[in-house]
């Protein structure tokens, strides 16, 4: 019987382990980031002068506020007062249980009070 002679590996098959490494850490990555945000918050209804409300459910770093049947992602911003969350279009400000809705439809939201919760 002949010597059995060693397996190379092809420069595709050394390679190959050195792919993978790059690959998966990434791929990974990119499938958490894919997840939207949406439902990770608490959910505050504010009720406003004039019989309006609208609703805010508070994410990391923004906000999502559904106003008019309309929703709005507002990311958070710089404020003297309380919180503030913004778009190009809307802004929200929430100071303690008070809160105004600016730019969206269906309002004035003003004089707007966050609802109790469930007892």
């Amino acid at each position: 019987m002949p010597p059995r002679r060693p397996h190379h590996r092809s420069s595709d098959e050394r390679k190959l382990p050195v792919k993978l490494a790059m690959i998966l850490p990434a791929a990974l990555m990119g499938a958490c980031a894919a997840q939207p945000d949406v439902g990770r918050g608490p959910i505050a209804t504010f009720a406003c002068e004039a019989g309006r409300s609208f609703d805010v459910e508070y994410l990391d770093g923004s906000v999502l506020v559904t106003a008019d049947g309309t929703t709005y992602r507002l990311d958070h911003g710089r404020s003297s007062i309380g919180r503030k969350y913004h778009s190009e279009t809307v802004y929200f400000i929430a100071d303690d249980d008070r809160g105004v809705l600016v730019g969206a439809p269906g309002g004035p939201y003003r004089s707007c009070r966050e609802k109790a919760g469930p007892a």
